[in-house]
């Protein structure tokens, strides 16, 4: 099992690690904890047991480590995981691919992707998958292109709110509501007596227009965009 796969970046003296968290201290599998969370939100006992899965046969999660080579102060600085595909022995998926925000045009993601797929050749895998929404581009020029889902569910590739109003109920069940309290307001006209003369009908009321239509908060549909590469 490759446990640590390294890269040294002379331009700024710094050396980056990427070390399976399963053969790392707990501080550097809090630190991934954090990271994670910074980006896609989870309750802190859901995240660490979902690192803690981490082992030898997969799923593995690394932890991409920034070493000063003068001071070997260090810190964390991106996180990746693998995990197997379903049917096809000698693919694998590469998944939770992070940086943090302050660090992001750097080329620390390029160097999280590289090291990776590193692993993933010396550990015999010879096709990476991958999906993103929005980092296309990112990885086109590392060398990946379009394919078809290589998993079973996709449910979450299209994603869709109603808007709500200020109250923060939503605008079906407030038109409901609205619909509801204007037929209990409505007033029934009760016949006059018959010995009071009935006075000539008058013009008819003309209908109270309808309210416009509530605006729809709606986000944009967001499709996963599946992706291969060879190595």
């Amino acid at each position: 099992m490759i446990k640590k796969c390294s890269y040294v970046k002379i331009a700024n003296n710094r050396r980056y690690d990427l070390v399976a968290l399963h053969d790392a201290g707990l501080s550097l599998v809090e630190s991934c904890v954090e990271l994670l969370n910074s980006e896609w939100p989870r309750s802190h006992s859901a995240r660490l047991h979902s690192l803690k899965k981490s082992n030898d046969s997969l799923p593995v999660c690394f932890a991409l480590v920034e070493v000063d080579v003068c001071t070997q102060s260090s810190s964390t600085v991106g996180h990746s995981r693998i995990i197997k595909v379903v049917g096809q022995p000698d693919s694998v998926l590469i998944e939770s691919v992070v940086v943090p925000k302050c660090r992001r045009g750097e080329g620390i993601g390029r160097i999280l992707m590289e090291l990776t797929e590193t692993c993933c050749k010396k550990l015999g895998f010879t096709t990476i998958y991958l999906s993103t929404k929005d980092k296309e581009r990112f990885y086109s020029h590392l060398g990946y292109s379009v394919c078809n889902p290589v998993v079973n569910t996709i449910g979450a590739q299209m994603q869709s709110n109603l808007g709500t109003d200020d109250n923060g109920v939503s605008y079906q069940n407030s038109l409901i509501s609205n619909s509801i309290t204007n037929c209990e307001n409505s007033e029934v006209q009760k016949p006059l007596p018959t010995s009071v003369p009935t006075p000539p009908p008058s013009a008819p009321t003309p209908p109270v227009p309808p309210p416009p239509p509530p605006t729809i908060n709606q986000s944009p549909i967001t499709f996963q965009v599946w992706m291969k590469k060879d190595v």
